[in-house]
């Protein structure tokens, strides 16, 4: 284990509580996710400004695009590699580590390179499944390059994962977020929807050689192999990827499909307001569930074979989770007029129903991840992809049905159908792998978030517009403060004597 490492353990093998660690891995994941907002706003406001709900369509369609060719010609590196890598240094061996990263350095740039010669190769045919035309081939074409950065520095990326480096993944982040503004809104400020292609470039390019600089400060001494060597440890990262590849595919290739349902079905415009929501509707939460891939699913992995301590931490995970999370879904809720205007403008207003039904999805997901992790940990691996098929298979099928009935808001609706249905399942995944259940204070936060957030919602339909927002308003602040209690109820001792002020007041 790094000193970037946030976590620790106590040397008896027991999981200690995990409040604090939990707490630190947000802190730097979350602050980091933050600061990332506030670029984000500027970039997806000058955006929508910009292109308007029809050249944000293409956008989401295209970023679409590309994070679906990253996922199907990575492999599953991202995974792989943080396996590897944290493997390597729990075995405190430094030759072996040196040769990990060597290998993914050099895998990922392979992977990127296949890929990116598939998709500018099949770049017609791309262009006429997505848009019904071939219009847009050449811009696809082009946006090979953006998958060749794009695999390579998830591969570069989970050397610095797998290493526990969190600080140096929160500055990856913070700094690609601050480079891709700086070049990408004078682009398309500048070029309109011409700016589009070579902003999606520059980003992934940027946060490649970021990551490849910080990757290169793991490993230590040079990992060179042979090449037979190299191309066994290349098959072994796939078998270890295979699982995270598969999952990755499937959400990747049914957000796709959603997508083009969408552009198909009700315009492109329709498809710029789809990817508006989406977009803010995660980005409250996502720093949570950022900390969890970075922090928890390795700590959750380490205790794997105990039940009792995979529950015990499964419990404080969601626990944290909610409390920090409700407060901003509410929020999100009350002013989601506003919130849309915020991050791109007025044009922008039908994507306001869509964004209400995806945050009690929101909260579905974040109450289901945690158990979710149980599989991955436990190496329950066909367990795992029959949940993620079924899930992405009703993904699809809900947002189809609710596009028939409901029309846009009917996209909105099947998210939230569709992880009503995987909190469920996987639930009763849990309980049947290690008896999982709800303690009594993840019961008792789990029912104020859901009262909390269901009320909200359904108040819209019957207050009118200044009474539901004070309403709301002061319902926000209320639960904001009983998490916030929550929290400091769970913070170490030590975390506390640094703010005795608004301690003793809480």
């Amino acid at each position: 284990m790094t000193n970037d490492s946030p976590n620790s353990q106590e040397d008896s093998g027991k999981p200690v509580s995990s409040y604090g660690q939990i707490l630190r891995s947000t802190a730097f994941t979350g602050g980091a996710s933050l600061i990332s907002l506030a670029f984000s706003v500027v970039r997806t406001k000058v955006v929508a400004l910009a292109l308007g709900p029809a050249g944000v369509g293409i956008l989401g369609t295209f970023t679409t695009l590309i994070g679906l060719s990253v996922t199907i010609f990575g492999l599953g590196i991202g995974g792989s590699g943080v396996r590897r890598i944290a493997s390597a240094e729990s075995e405190e061996s430094p030759e072996k580590l040196a040769q990990s990263v060597w290998t993914i350095r050099r895998f990922s740039l392979l992977l990127g390179a296949a890929g990116a010669i598939a998709l500018a190769c099949a770049s017609p045919f791309v262009s006429k499944l997505t848009f019904g035309n071939a219009e847009h081939a050449t811009a696809i074409a082009l946006l090979s390059f953006a998958v060749l950065f794009g695999i390579a520095s998830e591969g570069h990326a989970s050397i610095i994962q797998g290493a526990r480096r969190i600080r140096d993944l929160s500055k990856l982040t913070i700094v690609s977020a601050a480079v891709s503004t700086l070049l990408g809104v004078p682009l398309v400020y500048w070029f309109g929807l011409d700016g589009v292609v070579p902003m999606l470039i520059l980003v992934p390019a940027f946060t490649f050689f970021l990551a490849r600089k910080f990757a290169k400060q793991v490993g230590g001494s040079d990992g060179a192999l042979p090449r037979k060597e190299f191309t066994r440890e290349a098959r072994s990262l796939l078998h270890l990827g295979s699982v995270f590849m598969a999952s990755a595919i499937m959400t990747a290739a049914v957000a796709y499909l959603v997508r083009m349902l969408i552009i198909r079905s009700l315009g492109i415009e329709a498809a710029g307001y789809y990817s508006a929501a989406f977009a803010i509707s995660g980005i409250y939460s996502s720093f949570i569930l950022q900390a969890m891939g970075a922090d928890f699913f390795p700590r959750l992995t380490s205790f794997a074979a105990d039940p009792a301590a995979v529950n015990r931490l499964v419990n404080e995970q969601t626990e944290v989770a909610l409390l920090l999370a409700t407060p901003g879904l509410l929020a999100t809720l009350v002013f989601s007029p506003w919130v849309i205007s915020i991050f791109y403008s007025g044009e922008f207003d039908a994507a306001g129903e869509i964004l209400r039904w995806q945050v009690i999805g929101l909260l579905f997901k974040i109450i289901s991840w945690p158990m979710a992790f149980i599989q991955l940990a436990r190496g329950r691996n066909i367990s795992f992809l029959v949940t993620e098929v079924i899930a992405n298979l009703s993904h699809f099928t809900f947002v189809f049905i609710g596009i028939k009935v409901a029309g846009l808001p009917g996209t909105g609706i099947g998210f939230t159908a569709m992880y009503g249905l995987y909190t469920v399942m996987i639930f009763g995944v849990a309980a049947m792998d290690t008896g999982f259940r709800w303690n009594g204070g993840s019961l008792k936060i789990l029912a104020w978030a859901v009262l909390a957030v269901l009320v909200v919602f359904v108040s819209n339909f019957f207050l009118s517009g200044p009474i539901y927002l004070v309403a709301g308003a002061l319902l926000t602040c209320f639960v904001g403060v009983f998490c916030l209690r929550g929290l400091l109820h769970r913070t170490p001792a030590e975390f506390l004597r640094k703010i005795p002020f608004l301690a003793r007041r809480l």
